[in-house]
């Protein structure tokens, strides 16, 4: 069965927003970006590569493709990170981006419902109706006193 995997930044109070790069986003008049540079430490890249080996696709909205893709297309052949995510299926709804910039993306620009039910048919993660709940299967605190947390489908 087909894994689901949620790789988030996110702060205590919930932001999301901007987290690789002092100007990644400002919408809102945004002031943090980049905020977990300071925290970054090179075991969380290990968990995330960890966590990032087998994805055979991404679903993402257009800001965080726009972003993913400047950083990652251009990388060469052989750079670890570079391969893991530029090796995936990539799938951007957009109604606005004109042409994909990342190699094997495709834009979803219309029926959104439609097609992301579409790619769910492909490979059911969870049966329709499920009541499911998540375990924590580990909690790695990091020196910089960011915590990794890995949570999986209780049975």
């Amino acid at each position: 069965m087909r894994k689901l995997i949620v790789h988030e930044f996110v702060t205590l109070d919930g932001v999301m927003q901007a987290p690789g790069g002092k100007d990644e986003d400002r919408d809102g008049g945004f002031e943090y970006g980049g905020w977990t540079l300071p925290y970054w430490h090179d075991d969380i890249g290990k968990t995330f590569a960890a966590l990032m080996k087998d994805a055979d696709a991404f679903l993402l909205g257009r800001r965080t493709y726009v972003t993913h893709a400047a950083a990652f297309e251009p990388m060469p052949a052989g750079d670890f990170f570079g391969d893991m995510m530029n090796a995936p299926k990539k799938y951007v709804v957009s109604k606005t981006l004109k042409k994909p910039t990342w190699r094997d993306t495709t834009i979803i620009r219309d029926n959104v419902i439609e097609s992301v039910r579409a790619l769910k048919a492909r490979k059911r993660v969870l049966p329709e109706g499920l009541h499911t709940t998540f375990g924590l299967t580990s909690a790695t605190p990091y020196p910089s006193g960011v915590v990794g947390l890995h949570y999986t489908r209780k049975r």
